[in-house]
């Protein structure tokens, strides 16, 4: 029983540290920023690191994924396939995109990039397209170029899983078939993602804006703009 009552202060100091040790160590772990990167977001994948993510929503699907290159630029690309022209459903479109995204700096919290993403695109039964909707052919196929016209966009952490971004962009896109167009879809880009788990994030999107058409287009020559979709970062 001596014995006992001899050991006891030194079990109880060992479990105190075992415990103290245990609180800490979550403690370091989750005061270390955590790292997501797609090309909806301003956080830049690590040089030599990847990510990937994907969403579905109105009125398309979206794959893609970026790729570190240093610590102030990473590589992206997309697909998206689509089942519809803004938030009309109807219609079939495929687009593909790929290109640098640059770190600008960063002003109080805000995190400055900007990106530049070339592509191809094909709209097929375009005819609900406002500089194709006088045309009595349904089917008539868009074939269009992505000029990669660089976008400015602004993220910021609202707390410790979950970022925000806001950016603006204009890309400008030529239309090669059935005739020569210029399209300028103004855009206004929301994005935001939440950490569900130390492998997933949720993702949030939405763009908002008009396309612009000309010169040449006829009446209408703008049309609204609206895209939201759902997915995960991963």
């Amino acid at each position: 029983m001596l014995q006992v009552l001899e050991l006891s202060p030194y079990r109880l100091r060992l479990a105190l540290g075992l415990w103290l040790l245990a609180a800490l160590l979550p403690a370091h772990a989750q005061a270390q920023s955590p790292v997501i990167a797609t090309p909806l977001g301003t956080e830049l994948a690590e040089q030599g690191d990847w990510q990937l993510y994907a969403t579905l929503g109105v009125p398309e699907l979206e794959v893609g994924g970026v790729t570190g290159v240093t610590s102030a630029m990473d590589f992206a690309t997309r697909l998206a396939i689509g089942y519809g022209e803004s938030l009309r459903f109807g219609g079939f479109s495929a687009r593909a995109s790929a290109g640098v995204r640059l770190r600008l700096g960063r002003t109080h919290d805000i995190t400055w990039q900007l990106r530049a993403e070339p592509g191809l695109s094909l709209h097929v039964g375009a005819a609900d397209l406002p500089p194709y909707a006088r045309r009595t052919d349904p089917t008539v196929t868009v074939f269009a170029v992505d000029t990669g016209t660089p976008a400015l966009a602004g993220g910021m952490w609202l707390s410790r899983h979950v970022h925000a971004t806001i950016g603006v962009a204009a890309p400008l896109r030529i239309h090669v078939a059935p005739a020569p167009l210029l399209e300028v879809p103004v855009q206004l880009q929301l994005s935001a993602q939440a950490k569900l788990n130390n492998k997933f994030w949720l993702l949030l999107a939405a763009d908002i804006g008009t396309h612009l058409y000309g010169p040449g287009a006829g009446d209408p020559s703008a049309a609204t703009l609206a895209r939201a979709r759902v997915g995960l970062t991963f």
